[in-house]
């Protein structure tokens, strides 16, 4: 698994699989980490979702 990254609302993941190489306890972009707290829970994001809230969508490159 690469770096792992964590947001504070899972809103803004995709669900993609973190851990393919995995047997059991996938992880998965916005699923709660055990890193956070009652009042403020963090969720794993993966690289993409990552890049997406870290740059405006105008700086981001435009696909055709």
């Amino acid at each position: 698994m690469k770096q792992v990254r964590f947001t504070e609302d899972s809103r803004e993941c995709c669900g993609k699989i973190l851990n393919e190489a995995a047997v059991k306890d996938l992880l998965h972009c916005g699923m709660k980490s055990i890193h956070g707290t009652d009042e403020r829970p963090l969720y794993f994001i993966c690289p993409e979702c990552y890049l997406r809230l870290a740059y405006p969508e105008d700086l981001q490159a435009k696909r055709v």
